[in-house]
């Protein structure tokens, strides 16, 4: 999810007399974290490969940041955004747009070192 996308939500949210008093999902399209270093392995050099839950597990033993993900191994969140879109005309930008924009976020503050592997940045001169 964007937050671009989320304020956006907020905005139609306040500017839409027949929200008052409504709740509105602004969740965006459901992605594994597998699905989301695929997206970016088009531009950037990150690891694709999926651990076993049995390692994950395993390796939450001795590691905090592991423990924390074996709370979501095999679990499926299903929420749905269809009210927001149907009653405030809201609509998301492509996951795609988003990952890649958060890298180069990310990037251009320091956050990440890159590798990058397919042509330039966007916004940058060729």
């Amino acid at each position: 999810m964007d937050v671009r996308d989320v304020a956006l939500a907020h905005r139609l949210a306040m500017e839409t007399p027949e929200a008052a008093g409504n709740r509105y999902i602004a969740a965006g399209e459901q992605i594994s974290f597998p699905e989301i270093a695929r997206i970016l392995a088009i531009r950037y050099r990150v690891p694709t490969r999926v651990l076993p839950d049995w390692l994950v597990r395993l390796a939450a033993r001795f590691d905090a940041t592991a423990r924390t993900a074996t709370q979501y191994l095999g679990r499926a969140e299903h929420v749905s955004a269809a009210k927001a879109g149907r009653e405030l005309g809201w609509t998301q930008r492509p996951v795609e747009e988003t990952l890649f924009d958060t890298a180069e976020s990310l990037i251009r503050f320091g956050l990440a070192n890159p590798v990058r592997i397919a042509g330039p940045a966007r916004g940058s001169a060729a």
